[in-house]
């Protein structure tokens, strides 16, 4: 007999930042994970995210333009807490 389908229901977890890797692109992530804005934007600054080029570099290639540890940035963006009410649409 078959095993009834299950449906899976998005938690707030699964929008955990915890899921980010330096391949993720800046503008992926800010969309992804908009309460991660101020995170970037303490990292690279304002004018650098302002710029649509910036949004389609990847963290590690941000990192290395701007001169920022991707290892103090990915454990940061890692411990932010997931947004409460995010959409997981």
């Amino acid at each position: 007999m078959l095993a009834p389908a299950t449906m899976t229901i998005p938690r707030a977890a699964a929008m955990a930042t915890s899921n980010l890797n330096e391949a993720n692109l800046v503008g992926e992530v800010l969309k992804r994970y908009p309460q991660a804005a101020e995170i970037l934007r303490r990292h690279f600054g304002d004018q650098f995210l302002e710029r649509e080029s910036a949004k389609i570099l990847s963290l590690s290639m941000a990192c290395i333009l701007r001169g920022v540890s991707l290892a103090t940035l990915m454990d940061e963006l890692q411990r932010f807490p997931a947004q409460k009410g995010a959409s997981f649409t």
